[in-house]
């Protein structure tokens, strides 16, 4: 059983190695036979090259460049701080940290943690608008905040664009800020442009929101426009043709009156011959003669009565 298996095995290694008919069977076994092996009748078959295939990973795409977010409205980035100055937990201990360089480097914003750097900016911001609005401003100090944290993100997005995650919780802090300034518009619209001018933040309408309609509408008004440019193209055309047609009628219409002067000068007749052969008796319609049962008759089988019509 396994001598038609090596049979085979050869036949598909002429195949694959050597293309050319000269080379046969018997050829390759007189080759592969190594007489001075020690262990008689081994085959040593030839060497078949099979070309390797590669097979190419699929590689992630990366990203789409983010680089502005214009589409937020903010007019200026967020400044940077001084690194010498106090944290706003220890505001108002000037006298006590004066002196102690231990705990001015400890109380300033250079050694601060991001946790405090963020707590100082937030009280500064709700600070700020509490004295331009006053105790009752919730929703100005919200707006505020979501610009301060906007700011914040802005630069951390557009350098690591592959961070997603960070990315759509910008959006929806961008998108919340929005309908926030949207209701404060609505509210009091003094207030409104009282602190886009204090943010510097430039506020776009927003759009209305567009209706899905899906693939089904899409296509219903694809085709009813490829019908409309067909109905105007076959209009286009009847158009056409009815110019030509006015055009040869004019001709010759032309070339008749032309021939009726001709025949009029001929005949030596006047204009009004020709008018007076236009006129036409007024035909008055007259009322159906009333029949009697025998007429109805007569008129059924035969189909004609005398004087019907008057």
């Amino acid at each position: 059983m396994a001598a038609p298996k090596i049979v085979h095995y050869l036949r598909t290694c002429l195949y694959v190695t050597s293309p050319s008919p000269q080379v046969n069977l018997r050829t390759v076994f007189s080759k592969s036979i190594d007489k001075s092996s020690h262990v008689p009748n081994i085959l040593y078959c030839p060497c078949v090259y099979v070309p390797h295939r590669a097979y190419g990973r699929k590689v992630k795409p990366k990203p789409p460049k983010i680089t502005h977010f214009e589409y937020s409205g903010d007019l200026r980035t967020l400044p940077a701080l001084d690194e010498d100055t106090l944290l706003y937990n220890f505001q108002g201990l000037e006298d006590e940290i004066k002196g102690d360089e231990t705990l001015e480097r400890l109380s300033s914003v250079g050694y601060a943690s991001a946790k405090q750097l963020a707590n100082h900016r937030q009280e500064l911001v709700r600070d700020r608008i509490i004295e331009l609005f006053g105790l009752d401003s919730e929703l100005e100090q919200e707006i505020a905040l979501l610009t301060l944290g906007i700011r914040q993100m802005i630069p951390y997005c557009i350098q690591y664009r592959t961070d997603k995650g960070n990315k759509i919780f910008l959006l929806k802090r961008i998108f919340r800020r929005r309908r926030l300034l949207t209701h404060l518009r609505e509210i009091d619209h003094e207030r409104f442009e009282w602190l886009l001018r204090e943010l510097k933040i430039r506020y776009v309408i927003p759009r209305d929101r567009e209706e899905h309609k899906g693939w089904k509408h899409d296509k219903r008004v694809a085709t009813q426009d490829e019908a409309k440019a067909l109905q105007r193209q076959k209009l286009q055309e009847l158009k056409d043709k009815l110019e030509e047609e006015k055009k040869s009628f004019y001709e010759f219409k032309s070339k008749i009156l032309a021939e009726i002067e001709r025949d009029l000068e001929k005949y030596g007749l006047d204009r009004s011959f020709l008018d007076e052969l236009q006129v036409v008796e007024k035909e008055t319609e007259k009322p159906h003669k009333i029949l009697t049962w025998d007429e109805r008759v007569k008129l059924g089988m035969t189909g004609y009565i005398k004087d019907y019509y008057g």
